[in-house]
C-alpha cells in the first residue's frame, strides 16, 4: 500500500470509503450529510495537519487525518479501511504515518476518540501506545454516542 497525501481527484473515493468502511451499502450522500468536512479536506485537514490515503493499484483502501487542536497537540480522526482490507495492518500503517507527520509538524501529543462500539479500533489504539483518558457522551441530530478518549505522547 502506498501512503500519500490526499489529492482532489481522491474526493469521491474518500467520501465513499468514509461510510462504506462500516456499511458497504451506505451512500456518498450520507457520508457528506454526516461529515460535510470531507468536502473541504485541503482547508479542514491539510492546512494545519494532514489527510493521508492508502492506495493499492490506484484504489483508495485506507485513509486518516490529523488536525492541529492547539500548539503541539493534534487530533487523530477519519481512520477508515475498506472492509475487504481490514485486519491486514493498514490502519496501523496509516496511524503511524500520521504520527510521523504530526512529529514533523512539531506535534508532541495526539488525542482521539472513538465510540464504545468500536472495540477493534480501541484495541488498535491501545496496541500503538495510546492510553485511555476518559469517556464522554456526544448528542447530536444523528444520535447519542458513547465516546472513548485516548492520548499519546509523541
Amino acid at each position: 500500500m502506498l501512503i500519500r497525501d490526499f489529492a482532489p481527484a481522491d474526493l469521491d473515493a474518500v467520501v465513499l470509503l468514509n461510510v462504506r468502511a462500516t456499511d458497504p451499502r451506505d451512500t456518498a450522500e450520507n457520508s457528506i450529510r454526516y461529515n460535510p468536512d470531507l468536502l473541504d479536506i485541503p482547508n479542514v485537514y491539510q492546512k494545519a495537519g494532514a489527510f493521508l490515503v492508502g492506495d493499492i493499484d490506484r484504489d483508495i483502501v485506507a485513509m486518516g487525518a490529523i488536525q492541529c487542536a492547539e500548539r503541539g497537540t493534534f487530533i487523530l480522526t477519519r481512520i477508515r479501511v475498506a472492509i475487504p482490507k481490514q485486519r491486514q495492518g493498514l490502519a496501523r500503517r496509516i496511524v503511524r504515518a500520521l504520527e510521523d507527520r504530526a512529529r514533523a509538524l512539531g506535534g508532541t501529543k495526539i488525542t482521539l476518540d472513538t465510540t464504545d462500539k468500536q472495540v477493534p479500533a480501541q484495541r488498535l489504539y491501545e496496541s500503538l501506545g495510546y492510553t485511555f483518558t476518559h469517556n464522554s457522551v456526544l448528542e447530536n441530530p444523528f444520535g447519542v454516542f458513547n465516546l472513548v478518549h485516548y492520548r499519546k505522547e509523541l
